[in-house]
């Protein structure tokens, strides 16, 4: 099931969060330590939302406002998050052509860690493309990808 994410789900999905996701947002996070990503990402204007599972949320993702028409998608989840991928995949999908069809943004992006394959196949599932590999990009050095959907 697919509902409105609230705090709650946030710091309940990241307490539990599986290795690759936290690795990803460690690299990408500025040395702000998981508390202060989830801080950021609760600040930032833009829809999000949870996957539960029996009532447990599994996985929480949504799109961050970041400068004039463009938002930044993001996701991370458990590893219970593989009971809710096939949903929240087609609902993530069905958002980003909602979001672009209708004008809230021109332009959404993601920036998958190059390490993490498996987000990078999701981005790509939820229609988005590769533009370019931002290298040393991470806080470690890591290489990232910059994909994007942009309203034709």
């Amino acid at each position: 099931m697919i509902v409105d994410m609230t705090p709650e789900h946030i710091y309940a999905v990241t307490r539990n969060i599986c290795e690759l996701d936290r690795r990803e947002l460690l690299a990408s996070g500025a040395g702000l330590g998981l508390d202060g990503i989830v801080r950021m990402t609760l600040s930032l204007p833009g829809p999000s939302f949870t996957a539960l599972v029996n009532g447990e949320p599994v996985m929480v993702g949504g799109f961050s406002k970041t400068n004039g028409g463009a938002a930044t998608a993001w996701m991370w989840g458990t590893d219970n998050a593989k009971y809710a991928a096939v949903e929240f995949t087609r609902f993530s999908k069905r958002a980003v052509k909602y979001l672009l069809e209708n004008g809230v943004f021109h332009r959404i992006q993601a920036f998958p860690a190059v390490f993490h394959t498996r987000a990078a196949r999701w981005i790509e599932a939820i229609g988005m493309k590769r533009e370019a590999t931002l290298r040393k990009y991470g806080c470690g050095g890591e290489d990232f990808y910059l994909y994007a959907a942009i309203k034709e």
